[in-house]
């Protein structure tokens, strides 16, 4: 490997551990499940897993582990219903909605870019 390649690879490993690509995407919300629960989470201060599963459309094995990845990520939490303990409810923590947030402005921040090139331009 050479040295410009090993620098690199150090940059984008320091990127990553700060929770964002080199283009501010987080890289633990960015996979299309994972958006998609922050997305359904974003809307309200709590949802039932049932309802986030419909809206997102993944089984429940699935959901479940995207759900997991995000928790240890601490963006998500997880309670289990009072009165029901088969319930579970899961909120977006302030960690993970600020997460979130910047990651849309991210995402805006490149279809704007790429609004500005002319295409066959130079």
């Amino acid at each position: 490997m050479s040295a410009g390649s090993a620098e690199q690879t150090e940059r984008i490993g320091q990127t990553e551990q700060m929770g964002q690509t080199g283009h501010g995407l987080d890289p633990v919300i960015h996979p299309t499940g994972r958006l998609r629960v922050c997305a359904a989470l974003a809307s309200a201060n709590q949802v039932e897993f049932s309802v986030v599963r419909d809206a997102v459309g993944l089984s429940v094995s699935a959901l479940s582990k995207q759900v997991h990845t995000l928790i240890d990520a601490g963006y998500v939490a997880q309670d289990r219903d009072v009165g029901d303990s088969r319930r579970i409810w899961l909120r977006l923590t302030s960690a993970g909605r600020a997460a979130y947030a910047a990651h849309l402005a991210a995402l805006q921040a490149l279809i704007d870019a790429g609004a500005q090139v002319t295409p066959g331009g130079t």
